[in-house]
């Protein structure tokens, strides 16, 4: 069995390869609550870590962000706990083709989009995960710094404290130093 799982995986990062080879994307640097819309990918592993990305969303939606969530739960079924959901879609194993690419009805339009910045919470490396982030037409991509090949403009480095909201924290600190919009003061003369 271990040995079908490491083909289907190997034969699914060669073809996300090839369309990532194809792609033609121009990177633009965007301060975080500067950004007009944005992508959130997770991976929906529990209550914790699902709250954690709601105050990360929240928060940019209050600073005028329109964000897409996207949140991938690595079992067969969909829990309760993220059914019905506004403005979050998720997908289980079940929504993945044999060579794990994600086939749910929203990817292709998800894929379709076009967002200022895609912010991925992901703390460890994923196919299905990474068949969104990789293809997802951004501007900007960010996220936790892994070794080897990556899609991000920005990563973060997180294996001393690695968890959540430590990387949260930090992408948040970050991007927002990023093309930050700077006030002007005039003297009165």
């Amino acid at each position: 069995m271990e040995f079908i799982r490491n083909l289907r995986s190997k034969l699914g990062y060669a073809l996300l390869r090839r369309k990532v080879r194809a792609m033609d994307r121009s990177v633009k640097a965007v301060h975080l609550y500067s950004a007009k819309k944005a992508a959130v990918v997770f991976r929906a592993t529990g209550q914790a870590d699902f709250e954690l990305v709601q105050n990360f969303i929240r928060t940019m939606k209050e600073e005028g962000v329109e964000v897409s969530a996207v949140g991938f739960v690595k079992e067969k079924k969909i829990p309760n706990m993220f059914l019905l959901r506004k403005g979050y879609s998720f997908f289980c194993l079940e929504d993945l083709n044999w060579y794990c690419k994600p086939i749910a009805p929203f990817v292709e339009s998800f894929l379709k989009e076009k967002f200022d910045i895609l912010i991925d919470l992901n703390l460890e490396r994923c196919l299905p995960v990474d068949y969104l982030v990789y293809l997802a037409d951004a501007g900007f991509k960010a996220g936790k710094h892994f070794v080897g090949d990556h899609p991000f403009d920005l990563t973060i480095d997180v294996n001393k404290i690695n968890n959540l909201a430590y990387l949260i924290d930090q992408l948040q600190h970050y991007l927002s130093l990023i093309n930050k919009p700077v006030k002007h003061e005039t003297a009165d003369i």
